[in-house]
């Protein structure tokens, strides 16, 4: 049954239930930011060109170091060597030079893997929020 409220107290009572959703709202945020961080540093070792050594293993997932203006975020990125990460995303000429005879092709595994990310990321928030 509906508890009857006084209109003194209306303020005060649907504060309370925001604030409760409010902690809802941001357990289920942060739950789905940790998790699709995870799958994306998994996928992309696992996608990562194997010939370039320990390109692939090298993946790593850190919180943002703007958390004061950005929120709760999470930072895929590759720890050992981050200077490949364009090259082998949008390829590059070789020494020789010239993009069309001896040059590298692209082989976009990181833009594929944020689709997947966000994807993931936005199916979580709605099933989590509903």
């Amino acid at each position: 049954m509906a508890e009857v409220i006084s209109p003194e107290k209306l303020a005060a009572s649907v504060n309370a239930i925001l604030e409760e959703y409010r902690g809802v709202v941001q357990e289920t945020l942060e739950s789905a930011v940790d998790t699709t961080a995870k799958e994306l540093v998994a996928e992309l070792k696992a996608t990562s060109p194997k010939d370039t050594g320990a390109y692939a293993a090298s993946w790593k997932q850190n919180k943002t170091p703007w958390k004061k203006s950005a929120g709760y975020g999470r930072v895929a990125y590759n720890e050992k060597h981050y200077r490949l990460t364009h090259l082998l995303e949008y390829g590059h000429a070789l020494k020789r030079g010239g993009r069309t005879i001896g040059s590298v092709p692209a082989q976009p595994k990181i833009a594929e893997a944020e689709q997947h990310a966000i994807a993931n990321y936005e199916k979580r928030l709605k099933e989590g929020l509903t």
